[in-house]
């Protein structure tokens, strides 16, 4: 065997410290490459889930706008459908079941509910929440043009509209939300939105107006015939007056109605008292055949004394004319 020749010279500190300084770099190094593969997989996990979610929860919230937008289009076509059988305006304030008056009820109740929910979804970042703010300003046009449009059928109702102008700002609120609603399709560049609304909304108020100008106008005529009448019945009342003025039983007679006959005392003209004045205070048409008459008569006693009496005549039509059925003291 050969000889082995092995030098046993000791390894300084020195010496141990410049190996170590020369494999710290390499453990380093690793332990830096594995940190931050690690640190990617973690973002790139993270980043993954977010984008899953994301697109998960928008999705979702996509489908709860075309849930809303399918109620608005329901609600709005039993509205414009009940809106055709409207005949005239009387109709619009009559509150039966379907009718015109319970679906604007139902329709707000619903707008409201949808409302309720854009505002719920309005504030969630997704690529369709400019929808959500355009439908949530239409839906709060909508329901302010209904409000006015309510309050327009309750004044109807109670016979306070007497100008057609009251409408403007019916018509006001009508151009606000054809404008949103433009502006909402335009908006929806994803179409969300499958189905658009029918344009018999945005000419309701048209209609509305139509029906409450006839309205007007029969109104109108109706006034100036009951002032006719109530002129007529007036000037039978100042003829009667005028012949007990006169004393004139006989021509008295001549104004009366049968039954009013029947009862008139003629000693009624041997009355001491002068008639100094005649006065009609009010006149109230209660119907096509009967007028009542308010009036006040001021007399003179021999004595040179004044008496004034408040007498109420119920003016009764019969033919073409008016007569006295009654004037009692009241």
């Amino acid at each position: 065997m050969g000889d082995f020749h092995h030098d046993d010279v000791p390894i300084n500190e020195e010496e141990i410290e410049i190996l170590k300084q020369v494999n710290r770099p390499r453990a380093l190094g690793i332990m830096l490459t594995v940190f931050v593969a690690i640190l990617i997989i973690m973002i790139g996990g993270l980043v993954s889930y977010y984008y899953y979610n994301v697109q998960k929860q928008g999705s979702s919230h996509e489908q709860n706008i075309r849930d809303n937008w399918d109620d608005i289009t329901l609600t709005t076509i039993d509205l414009t459908n009940a809106f055709d059988k409207v005949t005239d305006f009387t109709v619009l304030f009559a509150d039966t079941k379907e009718s015109f008056q319970d679906n604007l009820t139902s329709t707000n109740r619903s707008l409201k509910d949808v409302s309720y929910n854009l505002q719920s979804i309005s504030g969630y970042a997704f690529s369709g929440n400019i929808v959500i703010s355009k439908m949530a300003v239409f839906v709060e046009t909508y329901i302010d043009y209904l409000r006015e449009l309510q309050s327009v059928i309750d004044k109807g109702g109670s016979s306070l509209i007497n100008n057609i102008n009251e409408l403007d700002n019916l018509d006001d609120l009508n151009t606000a939300m054809s404008e949103a609603y433009n502006k909402l399709l335009i908006t929806d560049k994803d179409k969300v939105i499958t189905s658009e609304l029918s344009n018999k909304l945005f000419k309701m108020s048209d209609g509305v107006q139509e029906f409450i100008q006839k309205y007007l106008d029969d109104k109108k005529e109706k006034d100036e015939l009951n002032d006719t009448e109530k002129t007529a019945a007036q000037a039978v009342a100042n003829k009667f007056m005028q012949a007990y003025t006169n004393k004139d039983a006989d021509s008295m007679l001549s104004y009366l109605t049968d039954q009013a006959k029947s009862e008139f005392n003629r000693g009624i003209i041997e009355d001491a008292t002068e008639i100094k004045s005649f006065e009609i205070t009010d006149t109230r048409k209660l119907n096509d055949a009967r007028i009542e008459i308010d009036a006040r008569i001021k007399k003179e006693t021999p004595d040179k004394g004044n008496i004034t009496e408040k007498r109420k005549f119920i003016m009764l039509k019969k033919d073409t004319g008016w007569l006295i059925d009654s004037w009692k003291t009241v």
